[in-house]
């Protein structure tokens, strides 16, 4: 990420269409990612309640009282927790789902701007920086 960030950078600060278009296509790339990750992480929130079921029914089938997930189950049965642990785990899902949305309109923003100065005009009367 470093490197790229300061392609970017160095791409703006010299207007360089072609640094400039490398820049776009992989915030482009990263973007789409995360627009994938949003959806993924959209479509498969409701499926948390039926696959930790099936894991937790696999877990209490295995109990024998000697292993490290007997005492798992002992701790999950002693709390009470599967609500909880379904709940915690709904959460973190959302929050992480927040997070990329935030970073995906960052990039959003990020995509605007790079074709705003690629596609500006070299009319303007003002003095480039590294000039």
């Amino acid at each position: 990420m470093f490197v790229i960030g300061t392609v970017g950078c160095c791409a703006t600060l010299r207007e360089s269409k072609v640094g400039l278009g490398f820049f776009l296509i992989v915030i482009l790339i990263i973007f789409a990612a995360e627009v994938t990750a949003f959806v993924f992480g959209f479509i498969y929130r409701g499926r948390i309640k039926g696959d930790l079921e099936k894991s937790m029914n696999g877990v209490f089938q295995k109990y024998d009282g000697a292993n490290a997930e007997a005492h798992a189950v002992d701790y999950l049965q002693r709390q009470g927790c599967e609500a909880k642990l379904e709940q915690v785990l709904q959460d973190v899902l959302s929050y992480a789902m927040l997070v990329i949305l935030g970073f995906a309109i960052i990039k959003f923003f990020g995509m605007l701007s790079i074709c705003v100065i690629t596609c500006r005009s070299k009319k303007n009367d003002y003095q480039p920086l590294y000039a």
